[in-house]
Parts: structure tokens; sequence; C-alpha cells
């Protein structure tokens, strides 16, 4: 990613000064739930009960505390007081957890966490003596309104590095939002309050009493799904839902909440960085990044392209072709809308004269045709690379959803492989209108067999491509055999479909008929698309070869035909006629008459 930062620059262009002024009345209502004023202990109080600290004044309150700084004049050094007032330390459990949040702090030792330099009772005061952070909360920075996506970008990778270090020592923070990051001066953020922090594993432990009670603690807006239906199951992925819902948040100015918008209709950030919050922000904690470092990595390959503010979208083919193929489906629904008005009836009349109790043919090729038509629809806007990423649609393996580049490149192979043979399939469903009788039984399972392997084969040449371009590393080699083995797959698929169905080649093994040499060889196509008066039909003779003979009359039933030399009329049933004789792509020189 493209940054403007530099080390005269550390907040990217946020004024530290600016925003100190702008947020000068420090945490105030509107930050945290305020203590009733009665409850809060005076500066006088506080500086009696701590006569080793230089107590200097009021910067916080929350819902349970007050924060005051203060110097330690042995250790020349700013800190923050943390205070419980005492109205508050005698009701069972707010000491403990008051008690819990400096152990917790206490091993947490990372540059973008508060560090805790004390805690324990004094005259009645439970107390957390803090690394004193000389800045704003990240709440007060975005009310600013100076955020942008590059600064959002430049946060949220330190914010993940801490939370990676406190879910390696089995705490969960569990209140990731606003008002808990802190930005100093000098650009840097640290996670604070740790006050209804989960330490996996300490579970039994009788003074954990908050933990054990199952309280829905957290702040609903940025609280993770099973955080309020279960809240004594979260694990480290409730605070990965909290990261996203901030993240979106300092993207959009907006809370994700309801039916909300994607990032990228709201904000200057490509589709990848759609497909990341979306993904954090997933229901179903399975679903989301499995770790901090992994939300961080996704969210630099999202931000690779940004340049200037804007992000370079991936090479896409132009979506004039989009019209195309639109006008493609519409065409090919309004024919298959006009075959069955003009003989669905008669189809389905013919059925149940024969008996039949199932589906008429024309019912099984609408299916075919209905399925590839479905196929090339999801195609198109994959080989376009008009489809970002997004948790529903496209090839959403673990490797594709890293970058918007990969994402792209398999998505775009998975495409164009899907494309090609969606026509198949509707070229399959296509020529089930025109079956003869005598192939209409095989027909129904051709055709579902050839959408499956159309699917398989898409997926496997999907596959075996990302096989070859492994992610970060140079192309394999390709493999010359593999490669024509699979299209000789396709080849002999394909080939026996149109041989079963649609064209056959017969040698003709005598003289018959005027115009057919003895020995010539003829394409027959097998389908239905009419027969006039002197057309070649190759039909099934009683012993069982192949004979051929000019069709005078179509009959309900059946063809009559005339063989040359005799002069006879007989009927052929639908049943044996094999095809009508297109034209002789071969015959041998010494038998051309």
């Amino acid at each position: 990613m493209t940054s403007t930062s530099s080390p005269s620059d550390p907040l990217h262009g946020l004024n530290p000064e600016e925003l100190l002024e702008l947020v000068a009345q420090g945490l105030g209502e509107r930050d945290t739930v305020p203590l009733v004023r009665s409850d809060l202990p005076s500066l006088e109080e506080v500086a009696q009960a701590f006569p080793d600290l230089e107590v200097e004044e009021l910067i916080g309150r929350g819902g349970m505390s007050a924060v005051f700084r203060a110097r330690q004049p042995r250790l020349n050094r700013v800190v923050a007081l943390k205070v419980l007032p005492k109205s508050l330390a005698a009701i069972p459990g707010f000491a403990e957890r008051f008690t819990r949040e400096g152990q917790v702090l206490a091993r947490l030792s990372h540059p973008h966490i508060v560090t805790v330099h004390d805690f324990g009772e004094r005259d009645g005061f439970w107390f957390l003596i803090m690394e004193h952070v000389d800045g704003v909360n990240l709440r007060q920075a975005m009310r600013a309104g100076r955020f942008t996506p590059e600064q959002a970008l430049e946060v949220i990778p330190a914010i993940c590095d801490a939370l990676q270090f406190a879910h390696g020592q089995g705490v969960l923070h569990r209140d990731i939002k606003p008002e808990n990051l802190l930005l100093d001066a000098k650009g840097g953020i640290k996670i604070a309050d740790f006050g209804i922090a989960k330490i996996l594993g300490e579970e039994a432990d009788g003074g954990m009493l908050l933990t054990q009670s199952g309280a829905k603690l957290g702040t609903a807006p940025y609280m993770a799904p099973e955080q309020i239906e279960k809240p004594a199951s979260v694990d480290h992925r409730a605070d990965i839902y909290s990261l996203g819902a901030v993240f979106y948040e300092m993207l959009t100015g907006e809370l994700p909440l309801g039916r909300f918008a994607a990032p990228s209709e709201l904000a200057g950030v490509g589709g990848g960085m759609d497909a990341v919050v979306f993904r954090a922000l997933e229901k179903e904690r399975a679903r989301r990044q499995q770790s901090a470092e992994e939300f961080k990595t996704q969210v630099a390959g999202a931000g690779t392209g940004t340049v200037q503010g804007r992000p370079k979208a991936p090479r896409r083919l132009h979506s004039f072709w989009m019209i195309p193929a639109g006008v493609f489906l519409c065409a090919l629904m309004w024919w298959l809308v006009e075959r069955w008005t003009m003989t669905g009836s008669a189809s389905l009349a013919k059925s149940a004269a024969a008996g039949g109790g199932g589906l008429p043919p024309m019912a099984i090729a609408s299916a075919t045709m209905l399925m590839g038509m479905l196929l090339f629809g999801l195609a198109v806007p994959l080989w376009l690379r008009g489809v970002p990423r997004n948790s529903f649609y496209g090839v959403r393996l673990l490797s594709t959803v890293n970058s918007d580049k990969r994402w792209f490149e398999v998505n775009a192979v998975f495409g164009k492989q899907l494309f090609w043979w969606s026509l198949a399939v509707i070229g399959a469903g296509i020529a089930g209108f025109y079956q003869l009788p005598r192939y209409q039984d095989a027909y129904p399972w051709a055709a579902i067999t050839l959408t499956v392997v159309a699917v398989a084969a898409a997926v496997a040449a999907t596959l075996w491509w990302m096989h070859q371009h492994p992610v970060n590393a140079a192309p394999r080699p390709r493999r010359r055999l593999a490669s024509w083995g699979g299209q000789a797959v396709v080849a002999v698929v394909v080939a026996f479909f149109i041989k079963g169905f649609i064209l056959e080649a017969y040698r003709m093994a005598g003289r018959n008929e005027a115009g057919v040499p003895q020995g010539s060889h003829w394409l027959a196509s097998k389908l239905d698309t009419g027969f006039g008066r002197g057309d070649l039909i190759a039909f099934e003779h009683e012993s069982g070869y192949p004979y051929i003979g000019r069709v005078v009359k179509r009959e309900d039933k059946g063809l009559l035909l005339k063989r040359g030399g005799v002069a006879e009329e007989f009927f052929v049933d639908w049943d044996k006629v094999i095809g009508k004789l297109w034209f002789s792509h071969f015959t041998p020189d010494h038998m051309k008459p």
C-alpha cells in the first residue's frame, strides 16, 4: 500500500495538537457511561490516599472508575491513576473485576498494550497505576472527522499485533471499541481497559466471578453474536468480530448495524476490503478470520492497491461483454418459451397417448438447457473479473481470499472453463428438443452425465491451474502430458455425446441408391430437424444392419420410404429411424461412379 506517512508525520495527516484541542473536554459523558458525581472521589481525597504521587487532574471517568493524571516524583514519570470509588468497592464483584484488570494487564507486555506499573488497594480505594498515553482515544479522533482509509489501514495492523499477542497469552479482551483504543501524540496506538477480559483456562478460579457468571459483558454494537447469546462460550474470534466493527466504523463513519452497506460504497476502498470486513463480521465465528494475524494479513493484501486514497482496481475485461452475454441468455429464454408454446401441448398429448406417466422429452431438454444457462450466467461475470471477493459466490478457497489479485486470477480461470462447458450443456439441451424417439430413453442420463462432468471438469481445471500457479511463487513448468490428458478426457466426453445423440458416420456397404457410391462415408444427423421428400434416410433393417432409403412422406408414427430399383413403398417406425444422411465426407477414387 502506498502510504504518505513519515517519521515527521506519525499520525498520517492527523494533527495531534488540533485533536487534543477538539477533545479538550476529556472522556466526558459522550464517550462512556458516567458515574454518579457523588460517587467520584475528589482530587483531594485521591491525593490524600496516594501521598507518593502528585495527583494533577481528572482526565476521564467511566462506568466503574475514575482516571487521574499523576506524576511519580521519584521516577520523574507521568502516569495514569485509575481509581475505583469506595462505594463501588463495597459491592461484591467490583473489586474482583478491578483486580483482574491489573493481573491481566501485568502479564501483557507489548508496545501496543497499555502497561500496568502497579495495582492494589489503598485506604479503601482499589487502584491501577498505568502508563499515561498522551493523546486521545479513537472515538475522539474519529469525531474530528479526519480519518481516511490510509490512516485506518495504518492503525489496524498494530491492533492486530496486540490482539495476537494477548490471545497467545490466553487473554481475550471482549470489549474492543474505539473508546478503548488510544492514539498517542507520536501516532502510536494502544489497547486499554482489559477490565472484562477473559483468561482462557482459568474459568474455575473462584476469584473470577464475572467470567463464571456468564454475564453479557461488552458494548452492544461491537459485540459478537455469540458474546450476546452464549457469553460463556466466547473465544478469541469475538475480538476479531469487534475489531471488524471498529474497522468498518473507521472506514465509513457508521456502525455495521442491520443491512449495512459495503465499505466500498461509502469510502475509497476496493471490493477486496469489503470481503475482509464482511468476513470479520460473519455471524458464525467459524466463517471469520481464525486469528488476528490472519485478519492483519488480509487487510494488508486488500490494501495493496491503494494510491492517493483510491484503490487500483485489478485488471478486468470491459463490462461491454456483459451486454451480449445478457442478450444471448434472453434470446435462449425467448426460444425456450416459444418452443414450449408451439409444441409443448402436442408433446404432452403424445406422451399421454403412449401411456407414459413420466415427464415428456421436452421437460428433460428444458431442464438441461436451463442448467446450461445458469452455468453460463455464473461463469461470465467471473471470467470478466467483475465479482469482488465475497462470502458466497466464486472460488472461496483459502488462498483465493488473501488478496484481490489471487481472487480475480483464480475466478477468471474457473469462469472461463465454466463458460465453455456451459455452451456444451446448452447445446445438449437444444439437441434434446430434436431427439428422434429411438434416442429419447438414453438422452436424460446422457444429459445429466454431461452436466455433472461439465462442473467437475471446470473445478478440476481450476484446481490444476492453482497447483501450477502457487501463491507468491513462480509458475511451475507446464506438463504437456497432464495438459494433453485433460484435453483428451474432455474430447472423449464431448465426442461420446455427439456420436450418441447428434451425428454419426456411416460407410455404405452396397450400391443401393443413385448418388451413393459403394464404400463411401457419410455423416448422418440424429436430430429431427425435418424430413422432406427425397431426403436420404438411414434406418435399422430387420436384420439389424443399417439400410438407406429416400423419404416419400412423413407420417405421425414414422416415415414412408422407397429404395432405389424397388417400386414398392414401405413404412419405417420412428424407433427404427437412425437419422438423415447429410453429406458424403469421403469416397475412394476407385469407387466413384
